[in-house]
């Protein structure tokens, strides 16, 4: 057995470490996840994580078992979404018959585990401390976790060794109890957005306080942000990037409309590269969109280039993105009739906005 341990802060080493090591020693078949709640940046950050590891065939032939709480409401409905979403992978919610009956998923009992294991043939690793499945749990918040790694040995298979296979059987004992995800979808987001609309919702890691800055989204905002799929904009004058006298493909939003597209909240020095997104547009991906701060203090996201459609496509237009399971986004421009249209689904639910200048924005 080998042991590895992890204090992160935001100026150290990051939680993320431990599953660089973990999937570095070996190689597996299984992940088994229980967690106190899900964001979508911590669900973004684990797979990213991941996938630096290991090609796409393997991630995908993983099997992933996620047991994840829902107390407070705490967890991103979109996040849970992603999770069930991805290819050979369940979620499972603990005592979630039970929860979805109160109105803001109350717990009797508190669900507070922190744990992830790897299993296979070779090797069953397991990371336990304080991160949860969240962007500032696993990169940026004082956080302490461990690794441990067993190896198969003498022809025993590393899950038969007496500490995983106490962790294993007892996931097997809280999966089998636990709700599917799929059976109470449909409540726990109703649930999860009157909270928001109430301005009640519990925060999270991920909800942590923006930095002071002139601009900003607020902190609701931010939580419905991350809760809700659908973000329109109106294009305004694009970014001129793409060189003199022409018409440019860079959205500028408000600080911290990054948190759609699943970063977290955080200072940033000018130009900074946040990420990169998936665009699909008219049956096409449109890979590596950049997702940057702006020395104009906004986030700025290169759209596909307007092409064949002309330079001024994009003006007097509204945008709209939709946040898919795998991670993508589709993206649509739409007319007036159609931003009408959607700024009525976001009045009906209380979010609909309107930047100093004059721009639209919105939510659904």
């Amino acid at each position: 057995m080998s042991t590895q341990y992890v204090v992160q802060t935001r100026t150290t080493r990051k939680y993320t470490e431990l599953f660089s090591m973990a999937l570095d020693a070996a190689k597996y078949t299984d992940l088994y996840v229980a967690v106190a709640y899900a964001t979508v940046g911590g669900v973004r950050t684990i797979e990213k994580t991941i996938q630096t590891h290991v090609d796409s065939q393997a991630w995908d032939s993983l099997k992933k078992c996620w047991l994840v709480g829902i107390d407070w409401c705490r967890s991103d409905p979109p996040a849970l979404e992603r999770l069930q979403g991805m290819k050979n992978s369940e979620v499972r919610v603990p005592n979630g018959r039970v929860l979805i009956v109160s109105e803001g998923c109350v717990p009797r009992d508190t669900y507070h585990p922190k744990l992830f294991i790897f299993d296979g043939t070779e090797a069953t690793a397991v990371i336990c401390g304080s991160g949860n499945l969240s962007a500032n749990g696993l990169t940026k918040g004082c956080e302490c976790g461990n690794l441990l790694i067993f190896k198969s040995d003498g022809g025993k298979a590393p899950r038969e060794s007496q500490e995983p296979q106490y962790l294993l059987q007892w996931f097997d004992s809280a999966w089998t109890s636990a709700t599917p995800y799929k059976e109470i979808k449909d409540t726990y987001e109703a649930r999860c957005r009157k909270r928001i609309k109430r301005g009640i919702a519990v925060p999270t890691e991920d909800d942590a306080k923006p930095p002071v800055a002139q601009g900003g989204l607020s902190e609701e905002q931010i939580r419905q942000m991350r809760s809700y799929s659908n973000f329109w904009i109106e294009a305004g004058a694009l970014g001129a990037n793409l060189g003199k006298d022409q018409p440019g493909n860079q959205l500028d939003m408000k600080r911290f409309s990054r948190v759609f597209f699943g970063a977290s909240i955080e200072e940033l020095a000018p130009n900074t590269i946040i990420d990169v997104v998936t665009l699909f547009w008219e049956g096409r991906a449109h890979k590596d969109r950049t997702l940057k701060f702006g020395d104009n203090g906004m986030d700025k996201l290169n759209v596909p280039p307007p092409g064949e459609k002309g330079p001024m496509f994009y003006k007097g237009k509204t945008l709209h993105f939709i946040r898919m399971d795998d991670g993508s986004f589709l993206f649509d421009v739409g007319n007036e009739a159609q931003k009408n249209k959607w700024r009525s689904r976001s009045t009906r639910v209380g979010f609909s906005y309107r930047y100093p200048g004059g721009r639209e924005w919105g939510l659904f």
